[in-house]
């Protein structure tokens, strides 16, 4: 009986945690390339790097036309932000979990060099897991399902290609980074 307590428990972790092969599989990808994606899907990236990488030259693995939405939540200097797309004039989340994009505001980005992003630049940066060294996704569904943090940059280190958050002491990886190109309001 404690075996087959501790498999349930086992594999209720694993679908928990998103571990591949755990649980129901991801929505395919959309589309007939004769038309957009369907709302209910995510739209395909069309960047995404030969072996997963989805660093700054494949822009994040990003779908075109993505902007991230925006609470304006910044309790702590700093706030969480998703990424969505408009289609027909609505918002809709590129992420396969349910995430709202009914915020009041919406960034454009593009991704962050050490030309763009100086002290006072407002980014959005990819907050990368231990495994993902370069501070960027590790491949496509990483970008979509991650976590995305907008704040003010405090300071940039031009040689070792990072940067602090203004009121953050940890390090972030410019290679994870977008800095915001243009802002849209959504408030009537």
């Amino acid at each position: 009986m404690r075996s087959a307590l501790a498999l349930v428990f086992l594999a209720g972790c694993s679908v928990a945690a998103g571990f591949p092969g755990a649980g129901p599989a991801a929505p395919a990808d959309p589309a007939p390339a004769d038309g957009p994606a369907p709302a209910s899907t995510p739209a395909p990236a069309t960047a995404t790097a030969t072996g997963g990488a989805c660093d700054a030259a494949h822009d994040h693995c990003l779908p075109p036309g993505t902007w991230f939405a925006d609470s304006g939540d910044r309790s702590g200097g700093s706030g969480v932000v998703g990424p969505c797309v408009d289609r027909d004039g609505t918002w809709h989340s590129i992420k396969h979990v349910d995430v709202s994009c009914d915020a009041a505001t919406f960034h454009r980005t593009e991704p962050a060099t050490v030309a763009n992003a100086a002290a006072g630049t407002l980014v959005i940066s990819y907050s990368a897991s231990s495994r993902e060294p370069e501070g960027y996704p590790e491949n496509e569904t990483r970008a979509r399902q991650g976590r995305w943090i907008i704040a003010e940059i405090g300071e940039v280190d031009a040689e070792r290609g990072t940067f602090r958050f203004k009121n953050r002491p940890m390090e972030m990886q410019l290679a994870g980074a977008r800095v915001i190109v243009e802002t849209q309001s959504t408030a009537q």
